[in-house]
């Protein structure tokens, strides 16, 4: 479906041409460490909110992490924008602190479900009591218009949760990631420095 989508733009096409032609004429046959990335975006239906896109990276990493870093310094709004992204994907929280977060807001619209379910109840008994003779219909219906204000709030807030619950798990699920790389590492780093001091156990007893 996304190679459909980015075959509806022309825009994108264009890019993806360049690209195809500049990654073996200048960067990957040349003789010097070379990179191109380009990041480009068509939006194509604003309304529905359908974007063809276009992620090409070819080349050094190297060369292109020094791109990167320069552009950093220099522009800044595009420093600005990668420090929002960071923000937004929770670059700085913890798999537990996302765990709790989330743990908070599942408890939150478990409140506001079981208030929905008693506001239908209570609009049910209120509509019994009319039908039987029991209440006055002006104040069924005042009754039953306040039940309906307030479940559209409840049912607002209920749909502002579950996306912010999706949010936060695709957080933890990025950084549960990340904490999986920084524990090899440590693992890794760990390894590498009990190896160090066999070596250097070993050599103190040869020259012994």
């Amino acid at each position: 479906m996304a190679r459909q989508v980015r075959q509806e733009s022309e825009f994108i096409k264009r890019i993806e041409d360049f690209a195809r032609y500049m990654a073996p004429e200048y960067i990957t046959d040349g003789d010097n460490p070379r990179s191109l990335m380009i990041i480009a975006g068509d939006c194509l239906d604003a309304k529905e909110g359908r974007h063809a896109m276009a992620h090409i990276m070819v080349g050094s990493d190297r060369v292109v992490r020094c791109a990167l870093r320069s552009m950093m310094e220099d522009c800044g709004a595009f420093a600005a924008l990668v420090h929002e992204l960071c923000d937004d994907d929770g670059g700085g929280r913890s798999v537990a602190d996302l765990d709790e977060e989330i743990g908070r807001r599942q408890k939150r619209m478990t409140r506001s479900l079981w208030a929905a379910v008693g506001i239908a109840t209570w609009s049910g008994v209120l509509i019994v009591l009319s039908v039987a003779g029991l209440a006055h219909w002006l104040t069924t219906v005042s009754s039953l218009l306040l039940m309906a204000f307030t479940g559209m709030l409840i049912g607002r807030d209920v749909r502002s949760l579950r996306a912010d619950i999706e949010k936060l798990r695709q957080q933890r699920k990025r950084a549960a990631g990340r904490q999986r790389i920084v524990n090899g590492i440590s693992k890794f780093a760990e390894f590498l420095r009990q190896m160090r001091a066999s070596l250097e156990e070993d050599a103190g007893d040869d020259e012994d």
